[in-house]
């Protein structure tokens, strides 16, 4: 996944030293948590022009010529690839609008029973204020 500059020194690696090629593998791969990735590739490049074939060797390179990576860029990295991972997985689409049209609306439908139905504007009357007259006080002896 690093590309042909790791292929290359992955391979030149396994025929330099045969027994102990997956050790250095596994450590050059360890460096690229604490550095970026095109950092470490022109590192693999570097040792393999001059036929440094460890991963302290790599190291070295990296120290000398790129800066560590911050926390925060590595817990950033960390995310993105997790978010990157969670929307490949989902596969939702926009839907055509007309879809929606074809739904059947709530307002149409009837009301269930024992609910009382909607008032219709069209057909709604203007209130009457309530006049001082129809209110009567209830005094009886």
């Amino acid at each position: 996944a690093l590309g042909e500059p790791a292929t290359a020194f992955l391979a030149e690696l396994e025929k330099h030293a045969p027994r102990s090629a997956g050790y250095h593998a596994r450590k050059v791969l360890a460096l690229r948590q604490g550095h970026d990735t095109a950092d470490l590739i022109a590192a693999l490049s570097h040792a393999l022009a001059y036929g440094a074939m460890e991963h302290g060797a790599v190291e070295r390179i990296l120290l000398a010529r790129a800066s560590p990576r911050r926390l925060d860029q590595y817990v950033a990295e960390q995310t993105a690839n997790k978010l990157r991972h969670a929307v490949a997985q989902s596969s939702t689409e926009p839907r055509d609008l007309a879809e929606y049209d074809a739904l059947p609306c709530r307002a149409v439908a009837t009301p269930s029973p024992g609910e009382p139905p909607c008032p219709d504007p069209a057909k709604a009357q203007p209130n009457k204020p309530a006049s001082a007259s129809s209110t009567t006080s209830n005094d009886s002896d």
